[in-house]
């Protein structure tokens, strides 16, 4: 039998990610936002790793663009 717990979950993800993809070929605006939104969830992922512990039992799981908070 699985042993479940409750939890609260937070999925974020970068809307219009695809289109900003493909847009950034011909705009270097848009490469520039790529890579300061990739940077920043970094950034999130790290502080969070930070704030790990036994207490609060958090797991980050990161996917394209997009992660869930549990």
């Amino acid at each position: 039998m699985y042993n479940y717990t409750d939890r609260i979950v937070v999925f974020a993800d970068i809307l219009g990610f695809k289109n900003i993809v493909f847009s950034s070929i011909s705009d270097y605006k848009n490469l520039q936002k790529i890579e300061k939104a990739l940077k920043l969830i970094q950034q999130t992922a790290e502080e969070l790793k930070t704030y790990k512990s036994e207490e609060l039992d958090t797991e980050v799981c990161f996917f394209t663009d997009s992660f869930v908070l549990s």
